[in-house]
């Protein structure tokens, strides 16, 4: 009997063992719950930036086949700030246009240059006119998709994705960083980090605390397409005399703007023109010789513009 109970002395633990092993597995599970915790924000954080992407996307960016698509290119500008009512019946301003059409703008179409559907300045609008001329154009939405029920874009932590004014107000961003009022374009937008509070505030404690933002144009909308048009027929080069312009038409907040440049030729074999101030997205441009159509393309204005030469065969 004495030789069991001290047998089985030998094989059991002391106090002072059993409070180390208690040590032990409680240090493991701090470290796990933390770097668990640490896993969860950063997941969440990475969410948070996704939807940043997705905002961006879908006002501009660039389709598996080399061609841009968006809000910005349906409609020819940026989502207005849209005033509503929050929960605690204070006005705020969303980006509302990218889930639901704005009052007064048609759907997305096929739509011809005639002169109901044209928005340009009564000196070239009647140059303009030409119903051959058909340009993609209106809202397409919804190019984000919102939880039913919802009229605001939350971020990941359920905070509105936009930033705070010293007086605690939602608002959206214009270009040069400032507040836009309602119905001003919005060239920005962010979320204020797992702290809901902008860096500019209060300083954040880490990486998950800091803002992000994302700008919804892809460059500022001053971009230049530069045309050169070369003569030519079955033998070559084609001289040419006369006047020969060349017209470009684009979407405009669900109508068609456009604009024109002249030239008149002495046996020139090309012809330059400068466009400045579209927006980036697809143009329609036609060249005339001499009063008639002589060639038609679409091509994709990227931002900060582009050269572009063609080819206008000429009896």
């Amino acid at each position: 009997m004495r030789f069991n109970l001290e047998r089985s002395r030998a094989h059991g633990f002391t106090l002072i063992e059993l409070v180390v092993v208690l040590v032990i597995l409680s240090l493991l599970t701090h470290l796990a719950v933390r770097e668990l915790g640490k896993a969860s924000r950063t997941r969440v954080r990475h969410a948070a930036e996704r939807q940043l992407e997705e905002v961006q996307g879908a006002v501009w960016r660039m389709a598996p086949g080399g061609e841009p698509e968006g809000f910005l290119v349906d409609m020819g500008r940026l989502p207005h700030a849209v005033a509503a009512t929050n929960e605690s019946g204070r006005t705020v301003l969303s980006l509302a246009e990218l889930w639901k059409r704005p009052e007064g703008v048609a759907p997305f179409e096929l739509r011809s240059a005639a002169a109901t559907n044209l928005v340009v300045s009564a000196s070239v609008k009647e140059e303009l006119v030409d119903e051959s001329i058909t340009v993609p154009c209106g809202w397409r939405g919804p190019y984000l998709r919102m939880s039913f029920g919802k009229e605001r874009l939350l971020d990941a932590w359920g905070n509105p994705m936009e930033t705070l004014d010293d007086a605690g107000f939602a608002r959206l961003l214009a270009e040069d960083g400032a507040a836009v009022a309602s119905g001003g374009e919005i060239w920005k937008v962010r979320h204020l980090g797992a702290d809901a509070r902008p860096d500019g505030v209060v300083t954040p404690e880490g990486e998950f605390e800091r803002d992000c933002e994302a700008v919804l144009s892809p460059g500022r909308r001053l971009n230049s397409l530069a045309v050169t048009a070369n003569f030519v027929n079955s033998q070559g080069p084609s001289p040419v005399s006369g006047d020969v312009r060349c017209r470009w038409y684009m979407p405009c907040g669900g109508a068609i703007t456009g604009g024109l440049e002249k030239v008149s030729l002495a046996g020139a074999s090309f012809a330059a023109f400068s466009f400045e101030g579209l927006p980036p997205g697809v143009c329609t441009l036609v060249v005339d010789v001499g009063g008639a159509s002589r060639a038609r393309e679409r091509v994709t204005v990227p931002p900060g513009g582009r050269e572009l030469n063609i080819k206008v065969y000429v009896p």
